[in-house]
């Protein structure tokens, strides 16, 4: 691992881990910037090696500010690593739990369907937007982060497991929740979802277990968000 852990980069802290791979702020040595470096588990490597590598390709395209930028990929080993832009700030839960002014939250949604509408413009499908993958800086900008799910529309059918369900239960929008092949909407739906949740204080739907909530996604509208928080503008039902 001369590459990762000596020649090219040097690990200053251990960012988290999620089921895609472990996050770590790291020195670029050739430059002297601080980057994140997301290394892949090894077996989601070894289940999507081929997928992981093309959606690498196309999420390096991306140039926006609102967007993590993905300045590079690599592999060693066998085990592909993902070089990123490191934003200071703090996710959108940590964020919401500071009770910010209604018009700070509606700023960082803002900026976080304008970052949906660059990277859908390259083909992409998020397929995770959640709270924890939407970075808020000092200044109160958003970014979009963790494409670990993401998916390139224009990918072939035999680059992905077909059926398999993937993000996050609360968000997820009705297809998702089937299994069913996914397109931009899928994303809106996670956004408009995700909205709910900072505003009203809660996910749209809850439930004692994940097939609960699913089932409610596919079958029943969500409570309207003035129920749980009244001073969202009456203008909003629209």
């Amino acid at each position: 691992m001369a590459v990762l852990e000596g020649e090219r980069f040097q690990t200053i802290k251990d960012l988290g881990s999620g089921a895609m791979g472990r996050v770590s702020l790291v020195k670029d040595n050739a430059t002297g910037d601080l980057v994140a470096l997301k290394r892949l588990h090894e077996i989601v490597a070894v289940q999507g090696g081929a997928r992981l590598r093309r959606e690498f390709r196309s999420l390096e395209r991306i140039q926006h500010d609102n967007v993590v930028r993905v300045m590079g990929y690599g592999d060693e080993d066998g085990i592909p690593f993902l070089v990123m832009e490191y934003v200071r700030g703090k996710d959108l839960t940590d964020f919401v739990l500071e009770k910010p002014p209604l018009e700070k939250l509606v700023r960082v949604f803002v900026d976080t369907a304008l970052a949906l509408g660059a990277v859908h413009g390259q083909g992409i499908v998020h397929r995770d937007l959640k709270p924890e993958n939407i970075r808020v800086t000092p200044e109160g900008n958003a970014k979009l982060m963790d494409f670990g799910l993401a998916k390139s529309l224009e990918g072939t059918v035999a680059l992905t497991r077909a059926g398999a369900v993937v993000g996050t239960v609360l968000y997820m929008a009705p297809e998702q929740c089937r299994g069913a092949p996914l397109d931009y909407r899928a994303d809106l739906y996670a956004l408009g979802a995700v909205m709910y949740w900072a505003f009203c204080g809660r996910a749209p739907f809850i439930g004692e277990g994940l097939a609960h909530v699913v089932m409610q996604h596919l079958q029943t509208p969500p409570t309207p968000p003035r129920v749980f928080n009244a001073s969202i503008p009456e203008s909003s039902r629209s």
